[in-house]
């Protein structure tokens, strides 16, 4: 029998090319082991990711480390107003993983159904450089949060927020409820609709903290309706709290609360601390503008201290552009803030601006820098090669408290022991203020007048003691 070898290689190519597999994309084109997301079907196509290596697009993760992809990244700004094609929202937990924004934007996060936050839960996850705009997140029920309702063991970094939310209980401007979790350079702008009379626990950033630390962070934002603020606890930055809090060179400017108040209830039994913050509580109605400058504040079960200043009016908050201000009302407000530095060694704070209050420096960069794997990153962590503390307020050596997971046997072989003696870092505020009264700002008028009176004065005291 004759064999036509020619036929045979035909139809054995032709086999092959109707059976083999089709060519997948490469979804990790940079190789970093992230999955990347490039259009509004790659985000819709997002699904729950449980662990590490396990992060995939579509079922594809071609292109990923032997090991796996252990997260996602942004690759371009998306508008996520028309999902029809691509469904409602996705709605995942993240579990171990890595969300990077790489500085790109979701602009109008707007789920068609009763979404409580862009991912369902955070364990274990970092959200970084990422920004939502125009949001609209409503709920019925509780706990919600623009990035995520329920948070546990995670870390935001250099996130920012701006829309309106809507819920009863445990509401707030990044995050609903969260414990063990860090947010670093995060922002939220906008309103939170607080439609339970008796509101538990909206704030504007965190709805419950439960040993969360907050850095270089902000609120701006209006809570509506009130229809009882005697009775609802809303806080400008955590709405209530239990285990110990930070709440470190950071701020908040609200509308719609009876008095301008960080977190409006704390749990003394594992307590708070504020370092260099403060909050402004905008005018409503017969309401003045006032605002409340935290240079520390300590509440725990075995030791209090404070320097806090009140009742401060905007130009007594906006004279000061340095540490010293001789000129002002109260010189030496924000003595201190300029030792928060970002990885690159910039100032978190702007006290240069005439005539506003200090404002968090808009170029702040932050790593995820953390060599004693405390939990709190290098640029905020006065010991980053011991994993006993991280706070060291006035600069001592000494820590103001020990970290949450330190303990006693953690404690003894630190090397450290507590400062004991905070307070004597301060002179406080009121002594400091400028002697002459000038006010929240010093005028030219002022001086000349002064030296128009004073020969004057000095006259007039000379002809009385001629007289007497």
């Amino acid at each position: 029998m004759k064999v036509n070898l020619t036929l045979i290689v035909f139809c054995s190519l032709f086999a092959n090319s109707i059976y083999a597999t089709p060519s997948l994309t490469n979804v990790d084109t940079d190789g970093d082991g992230l999955v990347e997301i490039n259009t509004v079907d790659d985000f819709a196509a997002l699904r729950d990711t449980w662990e590490k290596g396990l992060v995939d697009l579509n079922g594809n993760n071609t292109g990923c480390p032997d090991d796996g992809c252990n997260g996602y990244e942004l690759m371009a700004d998306l508008d996520l107003a028309n999902l029809s094609d691509a469904g409602d929202l996705p709605y995942p937990f993240l579990v171990g993983i890595v969300f990077e924004g790489n500085g790109y934007t979701l602009n109008n996060v707007t789920p068609q159904l009763a979404q409580r936050g862009l991912f369902r839960q955070l364990s274990g996850t970092t959200i970084q450089n990422l920004n939502l705009e125009n949001v609209d997140f409503r709920a019925s029920t509780d706990y919600l949060g623009s990035i995520s309702p329920q948070v546990v063991d995670s870390k935001l970094i250099n996130v920012t927020v701006s829309g309106h939310l809507q819920s009863d209980h445990y509401t707030g401007g990044l995050l609903g409820v969260a414990a063990n979790t860090l947010v670093v350079n995060s922002h939220f702008t906008g309103t939170i609709n607080t439609i339970h009379p008796y509101t538990i626990g909206a704030g504007g950033l965190v709805g419950r903290a439960d040993d969360v630390t907050l850095f270089a962070s902000s609120a701006t934002v209006s809570f509506t309706p009130m229809t009882d603020p005697a009775f609802a606890r809303i806080g400008a930055l955590f709405g209530v709290q239990g285990g110990r809090n930070f709440i470190l060179a950071s701020t908040a400017e609200v509308t719609n609360l009876l008095k301008p108040i960080l977190t409006s209830e704390y749990n003394g039994t594992f307590g708070l601390i504020v370092e260099d913050s403060y909050v402004v509580l905008r005018a409503v109605e017969s309401m003045p503008t006032s605002g409340k400058v935290f240079r520390w504040f300590q509440d725990f079960p075995d030791t209090s201290s404070s320097n806090v200043t009140e009742d401060l009016s905007l130009d007594d908050m906006s004279c000061p552009n340095s540490e010293n201000a001789t000129l002002c009302s109260y010189p030496t407000l924000y003595k201190g803030w300029l030792k928060h530095k970002d990885d690159n060694n910039q100032n978190v704070w702007d006290l240069s601006i005439d005539g506003t209050s200090p404002s968090i420096n808009p170029s702040l960069t932050f790593g995820l820098a953390d060599d004693d794997a405390d939990g709190f990153l290098n640029s905020l962590d006065a010991f980053p090669l011991n994993p006993a503390a991280f706070l060291d307020h006035d600069g001592d050596g000494k820590p103001e408290a020990w970290n949450v997971a330190c303990d006693i046997d953690c404690q003894e072989q630190s090397g450290l022991s507590l400062d004991e003696e905070v307070e004597s870092f301060f002179t406080d505020v009121d002594s400091e203020q400028n002697p002459d009264g000038l006010g929240g700002a010093f005028h030219l008028f002022d001086l000349l007048l002064g030296l128009i009176l004073l020969p004057l004065a000095l006259r007039l005291r000379k002809s009385i003691k001629q007289c007497a």
